[in-house]
C-alpha cells in the first residue's frame, strides 16, 4: 500500500474512464492511519449505446473478507431507454450478486448518491458496469469504488 500523498497506481492502470485496469492490488491511501482506499477516480462517464466498465476491482486472494463501499450517482438531462448500471460482486461465502444502480431513468437533473457497503469474498471482483445499451435518452455517472477492510 502507498503512504501519504504516494499513489502505487501508474497511467498504465488506468483507463481514459477511470477504470483501474490492474488486476494488482492498486489504491491511493487517504492518509496516514486512514481506515480506506479509493480505487477508482471519480470522473464522470457518459453512458453509451453499448456496454462498459466503470469501475473494478479484484480483492487479493489473503483468505479476508473485504469490505467495500460503492459510490454512484447519474445526471439524466432526457428520458432513458436502457442503460441499466449494476454492480456485480461475489458474497461473503456465497454466490455471485448483482444490484442495479439505475435503468431506463426519467429525466431528472441528479439521481443517486447512492452508497452500497458489500462484503466480498477473497480473491474476487466486484465491479460497477453498464450492462445493456442506452438506446434512446442520454446519461453522465459518476461511480467509485472505496475499501474500508
Amino acid at each position: 500500500m502507498s503512504k501519504v500523498g504516494e499513489t502505487s497506481l501508474d497511467q498504465s492502470q488506468i483507463s481514459s474512464a477511470g477504470v483501474v485496469t490492474s488486476a494488482s492490488q492498486a489504491a491511493i491511501v487517504l492518509g496516514e492511519g486512514a481506515p480506506a482506499d479509493f480505487l477508482s477516480t471519480v470522473t464522470p462517464v457518459n453512458l453509451i449505446n453499448g456496454t462498459q466498465a466503470l469501475c473494478k476491482w479484484t480483492a487479493p486472494d489473503d483468505g479476508s473478507y473485504h469490505v467495500v463501499m460503492v459510490f454512484y450517482m447519474a445526471t439524466v438531462p432526457s428520458n432513458m431507454t436502457g442503460g441499466e448500471v449494476s454492480l456485480t460482486y461475489t458474497q461473503a461465502g456465497g454466490p455471485q450478486s448483482q444490484v442495479i444502480l439505475n435503468a431506463g431513468q426519467a429525466a431528472s437533473p441528479t439521481f443517486g448518491g447512492l452508497l452500497n457497503t458489500v462484503l466480498i469474498d477473497p480473491g474476487s471482483t466486484i465491479e460497477v458496469v453498464q450492462d445493456t445499451a442506452l438506446t434512446a435518452g442520454a446519461a453522465t455517472v459518476w461511480a467509485a469504488l472505496l475499501v474500508l477492510a
